[in-house]
């Protein structure tokens, strides 16, 4: 099998993109309070 010269290029743009999805879940507290003032929502379901 014939080695990749970008497998770290890969390994990089895997390791960003799972620190965004974290970063993305970890925000979304956030945003809820003023999404459930401006919608009128319960916040607890």
């Amino acid at each position: 099998m014939e080695k990749s010269r970008y497998r770290w290029v890969i390994v990089a743009a895997g390791g960003l993109l799972g620190c965004m999805a974290i970063g993305s879940m970890f925000t979304l507290p956030v945003f809820i309070l003023p999404i459930s003032k401006e919608t009128g929502w319960s916040v607890t379901g």
